[in-house]
């Protein structure tokens, strides 16, 4: 901390809105100071005016506005005094009058202070002639006083809803000493105390390095007087320079005259009209309006009014689009999310596929986009809820303020697979087929208002989530992301999923966008429509409507959103194309025969071809291959779809309406189920997260013992003869494979070599084989066979030879494995689950409780047999559908 300077203030008398008083938990008192004389309140003739001496314990003094006019602002004010006493009226319960009629919540702190005798103002005058020796009064005090301040920044924000207020519309203001409170807050803080904005006013003090502007700098308003006797227009003036040079946003008022402590005092002086202009400045962020002024005309339009029906905002609003603001909603996708929180383009700080990506602003500026959907993110969540309120206050500048919808793929899964985002910082749970497994809708609820809580805290409001699928064709790559091949099983768990994460009001729930319309699962040979060797989606069983039984639910839950798969509905609608272009699906059956009104919005990139130098991913236009890029557009609008996944593409739009192919009044049908989602979410009345909560909300360890709870019940034990399992002695030698050693020695001797073990546990997965292509991520897609063969198969069987084995097998697909089977001890499968998971169930401290979701195939000629449309139908499985033994 650097001393520029110190001092005190000025003032008079009393509020006429105090509420109560709030006791502060700050940093503790050193013992070498003691208060002797109690806290003191007198008028002080020296000052003239009333005044504070001898705080030892902090406190906030809170006026609440009348809720009429309150705009979910709040300031905390820190008076002046040097340090010894605190100029309570002019610079603090006057300014927190100002603040009420202004609809501010304000906060008059009162810091703790040099301990002095009864008159702490004479004290201060007489020792502030002797700058060494006011030094060494002070010096201990000024770092209890600023965190004080800091406390009191926190208190507010974590009590934030009790006060009306915003958390992200909480600022502090320090006059003099003061000041030397808000410098510590504005150079050195957490997310929980950080000032969302700062006023030092005649500020004495500018602790930390001065000539460091913080990265999330927030804006400042200075002011100050040119005859201010203790010189503090000089560094008023340069900690101005130093915001503006760093790009930062900030405002100064010097005034010719008004001397030192003006406060809110009126003395028919220029600075009598600071409060005005500090006024004027927070109106200038939209923090005087009870209301968000998207638009930026001044008045209350009726889509900015939260009291009003939605289909009137709605209205309002779309009267004021222009065609392209319309278009634009029309589309969402990927962007990269800069690892500082920044929003603008730079490939150097985002990590992975979508560095390169046009950034979120530009597409917003440029192509009025306003949904987008992030992949990977940084591994502080905290940094992702900042680029997500950099990102609405870029959109809140835009023409008619229309916030941003986030969405994004599953997260909070153990196992990463190609479908999901790894889980880092987030709760991990098992994949959807162990909820399956486990068969219990509480649980798959609790999960689902958990998911809910993290993604909420860093502003990814609607998940391209529940995959629906039904498991019916076992060679499929994507069965990971579904429940089960059971409809009934996968009607009862997404019921759950949608109302744990939708929440009964979506104002702070997670939108559902469900997936895949209507049912992706009976690929033919398993072959994902993702790609050009797709052979498309079959129906050998006639069992076209049993898919639709978990759809049915979801209707039933109100999901918000519905997304249709790539594949082609062989031989069951009017022509042979996919679905987002099926006429037949998106209108009769999805909008007239189910009523369905919600947001539709294709899977991924449907319409442009994702060209690289060394290979073309295709649009995943099947059917419509021949049509061009504009022409791909037009069927999917007159199928009935409202927003395409995947694409940048507006422009296509706006030609289709202005060449009088597609009427506005049919793009006005989509974009009005769009911005009822963004009102139901209430995105237009808040669309900003507290940034101090993420770390108490996201991967807390309460929901991770949740998590690895649901770990342990979901695995499914399938073979254990004569009770081998759980094992009793933790003086076993163990040999492990695929387990990390440093966790199975927490259960036993961890041997180099099966021939000194006395048991092994060796983890699997389910085998898979790449289909030969150029395009890079089809070749992680888990396809072909499902059996162990070769060395693969050998290793295993050698090793259960060797010494009794213990078999885990991870199903992302249904294994086939009769031959390990037969040779091992024990056998588990799990659907993502930790080493610990596992050895807690081998070992007798929890219970598997898992039932397969899907039944196990006891040969590939079994699974080419059966009809991929049917579940449960191979013949002579290995283990049926639903089979799982328990512990005795």
């Amino acid at each position: 901390m650097r001393i520029l300077y110190l001092l005190l203030l000025l003032g008079c008398l009393g509020p006429a809105y105090a509420q109560r008083v709030i006791e502060l938990t700050s940093a503790p008192t050193p013992p070498g100071i003691t208060w002797n004389t109690p806290e003191k309140q007198y008028f002080t003739p020296m000052w003239q005016t009333e005044v504070i001496t001898n705080v030892s314990k902090p406190s906030l003094t809170v006026y609440l506005p009348d809720p009429a006019i309150a705009n979910g602002t709040a300031l905390i004010i820190a008076p002046g005094g040097g340090f010894h006493a605190l100029s309570i009226n002019s610079e603090g319960h006057w300014v927190a009058d100002w603040c009420v009629k202004n609809g501010i919540a304000a906060f008059v702190l009162k810091y703790r202070l040099v301990p002095t005798g009864e008159d702490g103002v004479m004290e201060f005058q007489q020792g502030v002639a002797n700058q060494q020796k006011f030094m060494e009064s002070v010096g201990p005090i000024i770092p209890l006083a600023i965190a004080d301040g800091k406390a009191a920044i926190e208190y507010v924000r974590s009590h934030a809803a009790e006060f009306g207020v915003k958390p992200n519309r909480i600022g502090i203001m320090g006059f003099s000493a003061g000041g030397t409170l808000v410098g510590g807050a504005v150079y050195d803080h957490t997310a929980a105390n950080r000032p969302d904005f700062a006023a030092p006013i005649y500020s004495a003090l500018q602790p930390g390095d001065a000539t460091k502007v913080p990265d999330d700098a927030m804006p400042l308003f200075i002011a100050v007087t040119s005859d201010d006797v203790f010189g503090f227009q000089k560094q008023s003036t340069e900690l101005y320079n130093k915001w503006n040079a760093a790009g930062k946003p900030v405002e100064l008022h010097i005034y010719e005259k008004g001397g030192h402590g003006f406060g809110a005092k009126k003395q028919n002086l220029p600075s009598d009209k600071w409060l005005d202009a500090f006024g004027a400045w927070l109106d200038s962020y939209g923090w005087l309006k009870n209301y968000r002024d998207l638009n930026h005309n001044g008045k209350k339009d009726v889509y900015e009014d939260a009291a009003q029906p939605i289909d009137k905002r709605i209205d309002d609003l779309l009267s004021q689009m222009t065609l392209e603001e319309k278009a634009g909603q029309l589309f969402i996708n990927g962007v990269g999310v800069n690892k500082d929180g920044s929003i603008g383009f730079d490939p150097s700080k985002v990590e992975g596929f979508a560095a390169f990506r046009p950034a979120a602003v530009d597409n917003i500026n440029k192509l009025k986009m306003t949904h987008f959907n992030v992949w990977q993110i940084p591994a502080d969540p905290a940094i992702m809820a900042r680029w997500n309120n950099n990102l609405q206050k870029a959109a809140e500048k835009t023409r008619l303020g229309i916030p941003v919808t986030i969405a994004s793929d599953p997260r909070n899964h153990f196992s990463n697979q190609i479908f999901s985002m790894a889980a880092s910082g987030f709760s991990q749970w098992p994949e959807c087929p162990g909820f399956a497994a486990i068969g219990d809708q509480n649980l798959m609820r609790r999960f689902a208002d958990i998911v809910r809580q993290e993604y909420t805290a860093i502003g990814i409001r609607e998940s391209l989530h529940p995959q629906i699928d039904l498991a019916t064709e076992p060679r499929w790559p994507r069965i990971s992301g579904n429940f089960s091949e059971d409809a009934h099983l996968t009607a009862k768990m997404v019921t759950a999923y949608i109302e744990g994460l939708q929440g009964k009001d979506l104002r702070q729930g997670v939108a559902c966008m469900t997936k895949h319309f209507p049912g992706g699962g009976p690929q033919n040979e398993g072959l994902d429509p993702h790609f050009p060797f797709h052979k498309g989606q079959i129906y050998p069983g006639n069992n076209f409507d049993y898919h639709l039984i978990p759809f049915e639910a979801a209707f039933k839950a109100g999901t918000a959103a519905i997304m249709p798969y790539y594949g082609i509905p062989m031989g069951q609608t009017d022509e042979d194309v996919a679905m987002s272009f099926n006429k037949t699906i998106i209108t009769k059956l999805l909008r007239e025969k189910y009523n369905y009104d919600g947001v539709v919005c294709t899977d991924w990139g449907l319409i442009s071809d994702n060209k690289a130098p060394t290979f073309t991913w295709p649009a995943r236009a099947w059917g419509v291959e021949h049509l061009s890029e504009v022409e791909r557009v037009k069927k999917a609008i007159d199928a009935g779809v409202d927003q395409f996944g995947g694409e940048s593409l507006p422009q296509h739009v706006v030609q289709l309406v202005k060449e009088g192919q597609l009427s506005e009044i049919r793009i006005d049908q989509s974009v009005r189920r769009l911005l009822r989602q963004k009102f139901q979410l209430g995105l237009f009345d808040d669309p900003y997260v507290d940034e101090s909560e993420v770390a108490a909300i996201v991967g807390n360890p309460a929901f991770q013992k949740e998590a690895d709870v649901a770990q342990r019940r979901s695995i499914t034990l399938l073979k254990n003869p004569k009770n081998a399992l759980p094992l009793k002695s933790s003086k076993l030698k163990i040999y492990v494979k695929n387990v990390r050693p440093e966790i199975a020695a927490l259960y036993g001797t961890i041997v180099d070599s099966p021939q000194a073990a006395d048991i092994a546990v060796i983890r699997l997965s389910t085998p898979w084989i790449p289909v030969e292509t150029d395009i890079p991520f089809a070749q992680g897609f888990h396809h072909g066979d499902l059996d162990f063969k070769g060395k693969d198969l050998q290793d295993v069987l050698d090793l259960c030879k060797a010494v009794p084995t213990i078999v885990d097998i991870y199903l992302d697909r249904p294994a086939v494995f009769p031959e390990i089977n037969a040779a091992a001890r024990a056998v588990l499968a799990n659907y993502g689950a930790s080493d610990a998971a596992l050895l807690d169930v081998i070992f007798g401290k929890a219970k598997p409780e898992g039932k397969l979701p899907f039944e196990l195939p006891s040969s590939m000629e079994a699974v080419c047999r059966q009809k991929t449309d049917v579940p449960y139908d191979s013949e002579k499985p290995l283990y049926p559908f639903g089979f799982g033994l328990g512990y005795k």
